[in-house]
């Protein structure tokens, strides 16, 4: 009688041939974890030949397997060499808001809304910057301004210590 199942891995391997499913193989993994991403790596290149993979990527191809394991820990040119022998690219996108770009936008609004740190932009130059956070005035923003134009920096006397 005919064997009617086929292994799950020999499958697995078939599909991830296909650049486009090792896409989607690869970027699931990734969101996991480190771990399951270089296992997941090293079933794409075994999906592409592990032998050619690694003569690809001027690695040997017993390096590849130890790169490639849960425990691995591949270099930065490692992982772009074997990403780009099975026809792959790495490539960066944004994951979600985080405090620094909240603060560059922040700090854009405030700039298009003619405020900076809580100083209007239109005030004259002996306005202080003051810190948003303790209330304090800081450094007169002229003397700010001549201090960076000189390629100077500010010293402690420029400092108003005096609360607001």
């Amino acid at each position: 009688m005919p064997k009617r199942t086929s292994s799950f891995r020999d499958d697995l391997l078939a599909d991830l041939a296909d650049p486009e499913e090792a896409v989607q193989y690869l970027n699931a993994s990734l969101e996991d974890s480190a771990e399951l991403f270089l296992v997941a790596l090293r079933d794409v290149a075994e999906a592409n030949q592990m032998a050619k993979v690694a003569g690809a990527a001027g690695v040997a191809r017993e390096s590849v397997y130890r790169m490639l394991a849960a425990k691995g820990n591949p270099t930065y040119a490692s992982l772009l060499g074997i990403l780009r022998a099975v026809g792959l690219k790495m490539a960066i996108a944004v994951d979600a808001p985080n405090a620094v770009t909240e603060a560059t936008s922040r700090s854009a609004e405030y700039t298009q809304a003619g405020t900076f740190l809580g100083v209007s932009t239109d005030a004259a130059n002996e306005n202080c910057v003051q810190n948003r956070i303790s209330g304090s005035t800081w450094v007169p923003r002229k003397d700010m301004r001549t201090a960076i134009a000189s390629g100077g920096s500010l010293s402690q006397p420029h400092l108003a210590a005096s609360a607001t």
